[in-house]
């Protein structure tokens, strides 16, 4: 074979790779500055998508007396609460959010998530760590997440407590 050839194949595939690495540090870069940049403001689409509820109708099999029931989550116009609240990078956040809203927490477990959310608050490295984290597991591909979450083949998992 041809070593000018073989040469070229090397080249082509280095100029391939180089610009695919520096595309990735771009794309994670831009990503970055929007979540810093959207901090403290409000979604700009925070509707919830077709597979959101998923997560919840699972849990609904164990609903208890506090839960928000449709036609109350209906009366309140909670799609509208919740696309207001959205800022999840995910779909399992997005999942996790839409589920919490159905079921309110007790005063200690909301004081224990007021005292995260202040502390991700005041250390944004951490926070846009954890955003970036969960950004990479994505909101389109993210699907039904919920399925294999509670799936029977994984009996070590239990509904979380919301």
């Amino acid at each position: 074979m041809d070593w000018s050839l073989i040469a070229l194949l090397a080249g082509v595939t280095a100029l391939l790779a180089a610009y695919t690495f520096w595309d990735a540090r771009r794309r994670r870069a831009a990503l970055r500055r929007r979540i810093v940049r959207s901090f403290g403001q409000a979604p700009e689409d925070g509707a919830p998508r077709k597979l959101t509820g998923a997560w919840w109708q699972r849990l609904a099999d164990n609903a208890g007396p506090a839960d928000v029931d449709e036609r109350t989550w209906q009366d309140l116009d909670m799609d509208e609460v919740f696309a207001r609240l959205n800022i999840c990078q995910s779909a399992v956040g997005e999942g996790y959010l839409y589920a919490a809203l159905h079921r309110p927490l007790a005063p200690a477990d909301a004081a224990r998530r007021q005292a995260l959310a202040q502390a991700l608050a005041a250390h944004e490295e951490a926070r846009v760590a954890a955003q970036l984290a969960l950004a990479a597991t994505g909101r389109k591909r993210g699907g039904d997440f919920s399925r294999l979450l509670f799936s029977t083949q994984f009996a070590v998992l239990k509904a979380p407590a919301l």
